[in-house]
């Protein structure tokens, strides 16, 4: 790799998984039974699989006719992220990139309120960095 990449080994009788081995060129390999690489592996699991995160509400004087949402995320895969707008007291979700015509009804309401929903599992759930986010009405 051409990465700055940083490894560290076990010697002797520390960890027995295993065998070490190095290349340069990648086709001969030298083995060393007396060292194994060590890593570690980091995850978490999430109690709550569905998290409903209340937003700052949507306004614009004279009526919304239209949303561009822009943001920074992490969708793995069999999670998914729902941005919704509470319009005449039921949820609905803001579907991309034509969406829904009848979202906004005649585009006269200046205020709505505003959520996102995020859907995973116990092993993935979406990730937004709402500091590299945008709404433009």
């Amino acid at each position: 790799t051409t990465g700055d990449v940083t490894v560290a080994y076990a010697e002797g009788q520390k960890f027995l998984a295993g065998n070490y081995f190095e290349s340069t060129d990648g086709a001969f390999f030298l083995g060393d039974l007396t060292r194994d690489l060590c890593h570690v592996t980091e995850y978490c699991r999430f109690d709550l699989t569905s998290v409903t995160v209340p937003l700052q509400g949507i306004n614009l004087d004279g009526g919304i006719h239209n949303i561009r949402i822009r943001n920074a995320e992490v969708l793995p895969e069999n999670t998914s992220r729902k941005f919704q707008l509470q319009v005449g007291g039921q949820w609905r979700t803001i579907e991309a990139p034509e969406g829904d015509d009848t979202l906004f009804g005649s585009g006269v309401t200046p205020y709505y309120d505003f959520r996102v929903v995020l859907r995973g599992d116990q092993w993935a759930m979406p990730v937004l960095d709402l500091g590299f986010s945008e709404v433009e009405v």
